[in-house]
Parts: C-alpha cells; structure tokens; sequence
C-alpha cells in the first residue's frame, strides 16, 4: 500500500501551491465539499428552476464555448465547456474565493 502524506509534499507542485497558498488537506477538501455544493444549488437552479420562470434553462457551458470563441478563436467543443464549469464550481471559485 503506497504511503500517500495529508501535505502532499510528495507531488511537488500540489505541495508547493498548497504551502504557499497556505493550504491544508482537511481545508481543501471543505473548501471542495463547499464548491460541490454551491455547484449543486446553482444547477437545481439553473436547469429546473429557470425554465419555469423564464422559459428555458442557464446554460454554463454554452457561455463558456461563446466566451472560448469570441475572446481567443476557439471551440472547446462541449464536454471540455461542461468540464471547465464542474472543474470552477468545485475548486477554482472556492479557492479563489
């Protein structure tokens, strides 16, 4: 069984962001339960709850394919837009929050 360290300093660049961000294991597994469950409000909100109101569903990765597009040319096709909003909502919002 390999030995895996709750600093990670056995992947150095995870370790070293995680140092220099300040960052231990426990709080960045909160900081990601509370990203997966922000990203759980906003999807029941956005995909059930918007339609109701305003006739059709948020779409997340529509508007990132359009940002893609207009601000460097390219199509990221969707699974990669639908990865980039799952990837932002669980980690890289709270983390920058």
């Amino acid at each position: 069984m390999p030995h895996v360290t709750a600093d990670h300093t056995d992947v150095p660049f995870l370790g070293a962001l995680l140092k220099r961000l300040e960052l231990d294991a426990a709080t960045l597994r909160n900081l990601c339960i509370g990203g997966a469950a922000g990203l759980v409000t906003w999807e029941v909100f956005a995909r059930l709850l918007t339609p109701q109101i305003i006739g059709g569903p948020l779409q997340p990765a529509s508007l990132i394919i359009s940002l893609f597009e207009n601000l460097i040319g390219l199509n990221p096709g969707r699974p990669a837009a639908e990865a980039l909003h799952y990837v932002t909502g669980v980690a890289l919002y709270p983390l920058a929050y």
